[in-house]
């Protein structure tokens, strides 16, 4: 649609909204409720976003797009549960999205559940996401959550093989140095920890 296209929304909007009602099930990215919610987004209305995107999940069960939009704008609103739950929707039909993982992980994370993290974390790093030395310190700040402290120490030693100035992982290793229950000795003593050592 050439309005669309040009950003002239006032006029593109009444032929989209028109398309909605006469051709709902008109599917895939870029159709009429994809492109209501890019305008709305784009007048900053996100509960139109939302009704949109809606829409769009109720007539095309085949996209996880919407999905995952939705996810973002529940987790705006601060309700963390509902958007964890739109994104394991999504994940029945893109299995595979490692950013969608990497919500999920941090989203659980926040809600105090570090083993549902890591394992959303863990996908998330195996699918080869654009940075990994960055998904790398996510599963250790997880791991961290969980009481692994070696494995949380492993995970943030591999980004800083990645990424040996990156100021995050430093500062995390550094906390787990400070922070990790003291070991027992030989002799079932505990050590001292390295944080109270002269």
């Amino acid at each position: 649609m050439a309005h669309f296209d040009q950003k002239n929304y006032d006029r593109a909007r009444p032929y989209l909204e028109r398309a909605v009602e006469l051709f709902p099930y008109q599917a895939g990215i870029g159709n009429p409720f994809d492109k209501l919610a890019t305008i709305h987004e784009a007048e900053g209305d996100q509960e139109k976003v939302a009704s949109a995107l809606r829409g769009w999940v109720a007539y095309d069960e085949n996209q996880a797009e919407p999905l995952r939009r939705l996810a973002r704008w529940r987790e705006g609103r601060g309700e963390k549960q509902e958007a964890i739950d739109l994104l394991r929707q999504s994940f029945y039909i893109d299995p595979f999205h490692y950013a969608a993982h990497s919500q999920a992980g941090r989203l659980h994370l926040d809600l105090g559940q570090p083993e549902k993290a890591i394992r959303e974390l863990e996908v998330a790093l195996a699918n080869r996401p654009p940075n990994p030395a960055e998904a790398h310190v996510q599963l250790g700040r997880a791991l961290r959550a969980g009481g692994r402290w070696g494995e949380a120490k492993g995970s943030v030693l591999r980004a800083l093989e990645m990424a040996p100035s990156y100021t995050e992982a430093q500062e995390l290793l550094l906390d787990l140095v400070d922070l990790a229950p003291p070991a027992e000795d030989k002799s079932g003593k505990e050590a001292t920890p390295p944080s109270s050592r002269n």
